[in-house]
């Protein structure tokens, strides 16, 4: 039988935050119920080099490229496994990139525009020529990289890849490009080998990244760009809904930003007595 892993990336100190043992203990759990091996990855390989300006492991999301031999499920450190979710490793075909697109639920550019907007050209520049719009936007179709199954056999193809992908950051970093995330170079490389044939991609339900987030809060006319927004995308779905974290039906909840603050007691009343129940 293929390996499996579970797989999250603490560094740069984050690995002493409180918030990540609480995270592990549902990573712990749900690994031992899938039969898997739980990787918390906090060194930094360079296995994909960032880009000058960066800090040490810009993108040390594909760390797990090399160091895991088999199907991938990656979560953030800020990510919380239900005791409801299914078995990714039996559940999700094994020939698809899976992840939560992100527009389903809320326009990327939101948070470059409403909180970065200077980040805002370099996003477009690196999205425009690679995905279709949403609909009555010029926002590309985007997916969060906070959840992520990767079967060995896409694995082992973005792997026989590598090369294509350092090149790609070299040549950006080359020409002045810096806010380049891994999670942007995942996008392009998921879409372009799909459009390839190399593999499929699959998008998960958001239930599979519910993404708690307590900025929205503080934008209302905090930032004097506010002010003169041209789009405005609140979407009233998983991702604002203050109790969809809770239910049943949520898979994974990524308590993104300050939203932080709420992982260890919801834990502690919720989550973990799911975990208990026999």
């Amino acid at each position: 039988m293929t390996k499996r892993y579970i797989f999250s990336i603490a560094n740069n100190g984050h690995e002493k935050e409180d918030w990540i043992p609480f995270s592990n203990r549902s990573k712990l759990l749900a690994a031992d119920k899938w039969g898997a091996e739980y990787i918390l990855h906090t060194e930094v390989l360079e296995f994909v080099k960032a880009h000058l300006k960066s800090k040490s492991g810009y993108f040390e999301k594909f760390e797990m490229l090399r160091m895991c031999d088999g199907d991938v499920f990656f979560t953030d450190t800020d990510v919380i496994i239900s005791a409801n979710c299914p078995n990714p490793f039996e559940t999700l075909s094994d020939d698809c990139f899976h992840a939560v697109w992100e527009s389903d639920v809320l326009v990327k550019s939101r948070y470059y525009e409403e909180l970065w907007p200077q980040t805002l050209g370099h996003y477009y520049e690196l999205n425009n020529n690679f995905w279709p719009s949403v609909a009555g936007t010029d926002c590309a179709v985007f997916f969060n990289s906070g959840v992520l199954y990767i079967p060995d056999k896409v694995r082992r193809m973005m792997l026989a890849h590598i090369d294509a992908i350092q090149d790609f950051i070299d040549w950006h970093r080359d020409r002045g490009f810096f806010q380049f995330a891994d999670q942007e170079i995942f996008n392009v490389f998921a879409t372009k080998f799909c459009e390839k044939g190399l593999f499929g991609l699959s998008p998960l339900g958001s239930q599979w990244n519910v993404q708690v987030s307590l900025e929205w809060r503080q934008l209302r006319g905090k930032y004097f760009w506010e002010r003169f927004r041209k789009f405005r995308y609140w979407r009233n779905q998983a991702y604002w809904c203050t109790d969809a974290r809770l239910t049943d039906e949520a898979y994974c909840i990524h308590y993104t930003g300050k939203s932080r603050e709420l992982l260890i007691p919801e834990w502690k009343a919720v989550h973990e007595p799911r975990w208990c129940i026999k």
